[in-house]
């Protein structure tokens, strides 16, 4: 189980580290071609602008796998350890509402743009797409925060346990 873990978090690394090198190509292609050649190339920003939303919620979700969000820790060294892991648990929680949230939510709104299409005027591709890495970060945040709120559930029933 560990490996597949570590695998796919290998894969989120792999795609934000490509999103965003795509993202910089993009930006320096149509930088140089409107002062070099004088001549913008169509699209590139719309190109960009998608790649940049995919980057932003994979890395937002790369975050959460790797635990590197902002939290205040003071909380966690002052009360004991076992009221420190309710905490926890209960900050768990409350975003495993939020992804839910985002799954369900961004689903319906990436279905509503595919039942009745709108797309984008330079490359006409559904702007959906840009809705689409809402759902999919928001799954990936979800199953991770409840591998971590079960592992600390875990070890707060081992720690309150008689005995």
């Amino acid at each position: 189980m560990i490996a597949y873990s570590k695998f796919f978090e290998k894969c989120i690394e792999v795609t934000l580290f490509i999103f965003l090198s795509i993202v910089i190509l993009l930006v320096l292609i149509q930088v140089l071609s409107r002062y070099l050649i004088q001549l913008p190339f169509v699209g590139i920003e719309e190109l960009s602008r998608l790649f940049f939303v995919w980057a932003c919620f994979i890395g937002a979700a790369y975050g959460v796998t790797r635990e590197a969000h902002i939290r205040i820790e003071i909380l966690e060294k002052v009360l004991p350890l076992s009221i420190s892991r309710f905490v926890q648990l209960f900050c768990s929680m409350i975003v495993l509402c939020i992804t839910a949230v985002m799954v369900i939510y961004g689903a319906w709104f990436v279905m509503d743009g595919w039942v009745y299409p709108d797309y984008t005027t330079a490359l006409f591709y559904p702007r959906s797409l840009f809705h689409l890495p809402v759902p999919v970060s928001g799954a990936i945040m979800f199953v991770y925060t409840a591998k971590k709120s079960f592992l600390l559930l875990k070890s707060l029933m081992i720690t309150v346990r008689p005995g």
